[in-house]
């Protein structure tokens, strides 16, 4: 597994093939020194490092879909007894712990919901696997009557029942939380983050952007970096066939002192002004919704003063 990794991370970046040793030596001497990440969880904002301990542990429970969940206790618990001397599941096991206690160390920075800990999911996996074909011999009376192949079709069918949310939740994934927490409006309720990329930002709402802004540029919040407003212009028709710009929400007004008419808004909470996107705000001009929550608006701008606009 750590052989696997090591390969991966060498080989998926050029930049270390010149020199590989030195520039790794550089990498993990400097790959810390960064600015703070802020994460929305429980309803506050928390600086990365200062993430409460059970972040990892909550939104590893919270990410995966219930019934893989339930299907991976089975298997652990099926395992109980032989654990230490199966060598697959002992290492799965052991694997999966090391890393959410490793990023739930104090101080340890952690943001972005699951993304550092995403190797942890493919070792989950190795157990809802056993408990799939625990589920299918399990010595149940009424259920060991029936038929093999009727028992793992339907076994097959709650575990293809998982990906529903691939649907529910489409193109916006990384917004996905699973029923323990009531889905998404319940994860809202919580204080959750409902969005991180901005992956929110579809064509749709991109598209209605562009006809309210009236030729001007628009103000996009959250900008997480200086290719960021860029980076959505160019993947939005839109935006790219009008020419219409997208501004940093740090901006208030272009070159020529004249304002944006408008303000994208994806809803990544830990960066975002309480009132951002709502209508203390402006007009709510268009927003895209999933599950009854929205995740990304449109918002008209009041007009700025005259002596600001001709300044």
């Amino acid at each position: 597994w750590l052989a696997a990794g090591m390969a991966t991370f060498f080989v998926g970046w050029p930049w270390l093939w010149a020199a590989p040793w030195t520039r790794l030596h550089h990498f993990l001497a400097s790959g810390t020194q960064r600015q703070t990440i802020h994460v929305f969880y429980w309803g506050q904002v928390w600086a990365d490092r200062d993430v409460p301990w059970h972040y990892p542990v909550v939104m590893f429970l919270v990410t995966i879909p219930l019934g893989l969940l339930l299907l991976g206790c089975l298997g652990i618990w099926s395992k109980r007894r032989s654990l230490r001397c199966d060598s697959l599941c002992a290492g799965s096991a052991g694997t999966l712990v090391f890393v959410l206690v490793t990023f739930m160390l104090p101080g340890a920075p952690v943001y972005d919901g699951v993304r550092l800990f995403l190797m942890t999911f493919p070792l989950w996996a190795v157990f809802v696997g056993i408990g799939a074909k625990w589920l299918v011999g399990a010595s149940v009376p009424v259920w060991q009557r029936r038929h093999l192949g009727l028992r793992m079709a339907v076994v097959a069918l709650l575990v293809a029942a998982q990906g529903f949310g691939l649907l529910a939740y489409h193109p916006c994934y990384l917004s996905y939380y699973n029923l323990l927490v009531g889905g998404l409006p319940g994860a809202e309720r919580l204080g959750f983050e409902m969005c991180y990329w901005g992956d929110a930002l579809v064509e749709p709402i991109l598209a209605e952007a562009m006809r309210h802004s009236g030729g001007k540029p628009v103000l996009m919040m959250p900008s997480l970096a200086p290719f960021h407003g860029p980076g959505v212009r160019m993947s939005s028709p839109a935006l790219a066939d009008h020419r219409v710009d997208l501004m940093d929400g740090t901006a208030r007004s272009t070159a020529d002192g004249v304002g944006p008419r408008c303000l994208l808004v994806y809803r990544r909470r830990a960066d975002l002004p309480p009132s951002s996107g709502s209508d203390q705000e402006g007009r709510v001009l268009a927003e895209y919704r999933k599950q009854g929550v929205w995740l990304s608006r449109v918002v008209e701008l009041p007009e700025p003063p005259t002596s600001t606009r001709h300044r």
